[in-house]
């Protein structure tokens, strides 16, 4: 019961922060670890886009945190996507943390957000142990399609319309 109950607050915090999540466009991704994504503020809850497939088949981001700061990563996949297959997951590599990086497992939860159905498939939630630079890499394990990746959980603002439409663009392909 009580794992249950935790995995209940963990989606309720979880689809609190994606109403506030700030929306972007990894639109070229960034197929190479020595030119990751970077994300400049990690505690503000962003909503990051990007697609995978045979070709692309990993995004690397790149961030740096501090001690003690959660910065809430959660991995969704639209349900179109995922039910055409798409399957993926994140890493996440950097100080005080397993060298091949710290990642978690949870069974896929279905989620509305704005009208869109996702699959919630990872989260981490913890605080960072050490000052540092961090990264993830969000890698395709089948199939292929869009994912978002979130970050952070302090609200900041919304997309733009330009933005919310190429959003709307890459999650219809």
């Amino acid at each position: 019961m009580v794992p249950y109950l935790l995995l209940a607050g963990l989606l309720a915090l979880g689809m609190q922060a994606m109403r506030l999540h700030l929306g972007r466009v990894n639109a070229g991704g960034s197929p190479r670890a020595d030119v990751p994504f970077v994300i400049d503020a990690p505690t503000l809850a962003q909503a990051i886009y990007g697609r995978l497939d045979e070709q692309h088949a990993a995004d690397y981001y790149r961030f740096t945190g501090m001690a003690g700061v959660g910065v809430r990563l959660l991995l969704l996949i639209p349900t179109s996507a995922y039910e055409r297959g798409l399957r993926a997951q994140f890493h996440l590599y950097g100080p005080a943390l397993p060298p091949d990086g710290a990642t978690a497992t949870m069974k896929p939860h279905e989620l509305t957000i704005a009208g869109r159905g996702y699959m919630l498939v990872q989260t981490y939630v913890p605080p960072l142990e050490a000052d540092g630079d961090y990264a993830v890499r969000v890698s395709r394990v089948d199939g292929a399609g869009a994912y978002c990746l979130c970050i952070g959980d302090r609200e900041g603002g919304h997309a733009d319309a330009a933005t919310r439409e190429r959003i709307n663009q890459l999650l219809e392909v």
